[in-house]
């Protein structure tokens, strides 16, 4: 089982490589259409993912995710009754797929 995570991680790390640095010649330069917005909103995503990682074991997974899942749907404008629905349905979903079938252990936080 080890292998694989390390072979998976060279072609991973090969192909960013190659997308770094191919040449400028074969490919036609692609307009992004990057905003000053949508640059503030992709910041700010990234910091929610931060915090998120930096809160998963003392929150937990259900509570982090949860958290995680309505600032990301406030984020980019989702009404506020789906966004915690989606949450709670994908935080919930994904801790008990991860506990029954996959048998990897989640922090439950303060719950635990």
């Amino acid at each position: 089982p080890k292998a694989f995570p390390i072979l998976l991680m060279g072609l991973i790390t090969a192909s960013a490589a190659y997308l770094t640095i191919r040449p400028a010649i074969m490919f036609e330069p692609v307009e992004l259409g990057w905003t000053k917005h949508l640059v503030v909103k992709l910041a700010l995503c990234a910091v929610a993912l931060t915090l998120y990682a930096l809160v998963f074991e003392w929150l937990g997974f259900i509570v982090a995710t949860l958290l995680m899942t309505i600032a990301v749907g406030k984020l980019f404008h989702g009404k506020t009754i789906p966004v915690l629905v989606t949450g709670l349905v994908l935080s919930m979903s994904t801790y008990y797929m991860f506990d029954r079938f996959l048998d990897v252990p989640l922090p439950l936080g303060f719950f635990g």
